[in-house]
């Protein structure tokens, strides 16, 4: 009786934790929107319309991750969100064609009423969807009750710059470029950062003028015709199988004209980049608003390894990521460029100080030793490298301790011998 007491027991606690535990994928409702509409309206929710295409690649990757994960469905759950799924060419053409979807995917959230809330275009991480619809969500006002509060009073900096928020998101390249005008405009009315946007507003519009500008894509097509002028081997010709000579010049002259346009892009970067941080550097009260993941796209395009083919653009960027970002990635990778490229030393001190002040951190006390290395400060620099090295060996990371040592025994190395400062 009791086994059986127990079972029923059990029975019901399992019952209960699957009634209240998040789907494992979201539930895609088969009403008709109108319908959809109306069950949001009934549960005082909202609505999220994926449009798709069945040979859409990205659009299959999206049900593989998003869809399927925990965080997202027990997110549109909590608001009463009714999923639609609808194909853009089929039946969801005309709801498509409304709603000026320009891309597949595209996934909108709408109000009850049917007034977009917010959208992303394309495959997101997981993380930036949450993000995204978790915010919107929170602040469930339409674009065009955003847009009327910026046209109503432009001296709203503010609505100005939740707009440029919420067209950011859509994907759209004409919503994009409109945001980037938002911003400048808050930039030019706040250039003191008095009201405290100004400054957001130009770590914002930067970041994403680079990001468009320095294309991922763009550094293929550079790795692609570098290598094309560098192999010595013969191109053939597809249809005759021999090597044409005349492909080969063409692909060396491709390469050179590519590698200028690269050159021409790349320093128009950097002098952007330099007159941003110049501009925050002379604005009041900034809050780093960017993390390094924010400019990674920027960073990976300039940067082939540890080496930085244009020195001048490598140099501005860290100069702005050193004012723009606050997280301890961005300043202890700021402060090893630094260090590599032995310019600004002392704001290099500054901010990997500032990354230690958050929390232990083998890699930015590994950095601070280099930097007070070359700086004349040995003696502090070797106190620091041996204390690493000790902390590895003791927590079995022999890697870690090689790499420590060896910075080691290059300093002392380059004390006996004279060719390096004692810094004693």
């Amino acid at each position: 009786m009791l086994k059986r007491c127990f079972a029923v027991l059990l029975f019901a606690v399992m019952a209960a934790a699957v009634q209240t535990a998040a789907p494992c994928q979201v539930e895609w409702s088969g009403k008709p929107f109108d319908g959809a509409l109306a069950q949001a309206a009934a549960e005082k929710g909202f609505v999220m319309v994926d449009f798709f295409t069945t040979w859409c690649v990205p659009c299959k990757m999206l049900d593989a991750t998003a869809w399927k994960d925990p965080s997202i469905t027990g997110l549109l759950k909590e608001h009463h969100v009714v999923a639609l799924k609808l194909d853009a060419e089929k039946g969801g053409k005309d709801l498509a064609t409304r709603y000026k979807v320009r891309g597949y995917p595209t996934v909108v959230l709408l109000n009850a009423q049917g007034g977009e809330v917010s959208r992303f275009m394309g495959v997101r991480p997981v993380e930036a969807i949450r993000a995204q619809f978790g915010q919107a969500l929170k602040d469930p006002r339409t674009l065009e009750d955003l847009r009327k509060a910026a046209q109503d009073d432009p001296a709203n900096l503010q609505a100005s710059y939740d707009l440029a928020q919420r067209l950011e998101q859509s994907g759209s390249p004409v919503e994009k470029t409109e945001a980037l005008g938002l911003l400048a405009t808050i930039i030019q009315k706040d250039r003191d950062n008095a009201r405290g946007l100004g400054a957001k507003a130009l770590m914002s519009r930067t970041s994403r003028v680079l990001a468009a500008t320095l294309r991922p894509d763009l550094m293929m097509d550079r790795i692609y015709f570098a290598a094309a002028a560098q192999t010595k081997g013969p191109y053939p010709d597809i249809f005759q199988g021999v090597e044409d000579p005349e492909l080969i010049q063409l692909r060396e002259k491709t390469s050179q004209a590519f590698n200028a346009y690269l050159k021409r892009l790349e320093d128009d970067c950097a002098g952007q980049l330099l007159a941003a941080a110049d501009l925050l550097g002379t604005m009041k009260d900034v809050q780093p608003a960017l993390t390094w993941q924010d400019l990674s796209s920027v960073q990976s395009v300039m940067s082939e390894g540890q080496t930085y083919p244009n020195r001048r653009l490598a140099e501005a960027f860290h100069l702005f990521a050193a004012r723009a970002c606050s997280d301890a990635t961005a300043l202890n990778e700021c402060a090893w460029y630094f260090y590599l490229s032995q310019t600004h030393l002392d704001l290099a001190e500054s901010l990997i100080r500032r990354c230690l002040a958050m929390g232990p951190n083998p890699n930015a006390e590994d950095t601070l030793a280099h930097v007070l290395f070359t700086t004349g400060r040995g003696e502090e620099a070797f106190k620091i490298e041996r204390k690493l090295i000790a902390n590895a060996k003791a927590a079995g990371d022999e890697a870690s301790a090689k790499i420590f040592q060896d910075a080691l025994a290059s300093w002392e190395k380059g004390v006996a011998d004279q060719t390096l400062p004692s810094g004693a």
